[in-house]
């Protein structure tokens, strides 16, 4: 598992909205498990096991987190390389893949959220724009881990 702060991060968007936009982004939680990555935003700026995740407001994630890696080949999930993970998944190009659902204010298209932002130069991401889930980082984990002790 890996957590970042708040962060600004210059983001590769291709399609109709092609360029690298600088653009805030909220508290992330990365989670490798098996060989599946998933990535989760967060509204708090700091790691609690017990925050209710909210939709990664990224391109290229699955409704439950979990991330497409395309035609990229995936990193291998290893605790030691989790912050590199992170990093690769934000140094990706992102297409117009699963970019639905993920913020309030644009929900069939995330990227032009992030493209706002970044025309904006706001400082900081709207978490109040996020997906939240009724889901605990926890819970999730728990899941994901332990699926045996959680019925799966």
């Amino acid at each position: 598992m890996y957590y970042q702060p708040p962060t600004t991060l210059k983001l590769t968007l291709t399609d109709d909205l092609a360029g690298v936009w600088s653009v805030p982004v909220p508290a992330t939680v990365l989670l490798g498990v098996g060989e599946s990555h998933y990535l989760w935003a967060l509204k708090g700026k700091e790691f609690h096991p017990s925050a209710r995740l909210c939709a990664a407001p990224f391109p290229n994630i699955y409704e439950e987190g979990r991330i497409c890696w395309g035609a990229n080949t995936a990193p291998d999930v290893n605790e030691h390389l989790a912050e590199e993970t992170w990093k690769l998944f934000f140094q990706t190009p992102f297409n117009g893949h699963l970019t639905g659902h993920k913020c309030k204010p644009y929900p069939e298209d995330v990227r032009k959220m992030l493209v706002g932002l970044a025309k904006q130069k706001a400082r900081t991401f709207p978490i109040n724009s996020l997906e939240e889930s009724w889901k605990t980082l926890d819970e999730e984990v728990s899941k994901l881990c332990f699926p045996t002790l959680n019925g799966g």
